[in-house]
């Protein structure tokens, strides 16, 4: 099972978002794909983007290097 604190991640993100992260930018932003890759659901990410300064921040860093 995946631990779901922030003790000791970059930025006070979870390991869960961490790795939705570096699936989105695996997959250049493609929210569908990245799901399927980690098995987290869509919604989940759209929550965090709402809810979360510090992951909303961290996919729009990686905005600016698809780009």
């Amino acid at each position: 099972m995946v631990k779901n604190d922030k003790i000791g991640h970059p930025k006070g993100l979870t390991l869960v978002q961490l790795e939705f992260i570096a699936a989105l930018e695996q997959h250049l932003g493609i929210v569908s794909t990245a799901s399927k890759q980690t098995g987290t659901a869509r919604q989940t990410h759209y929550n965090w983007m709402s809810e979360s300064e510090e992951y909303a921040k961290a996919v729009h860093e990686l905005k600016h290097v698809a780009h």
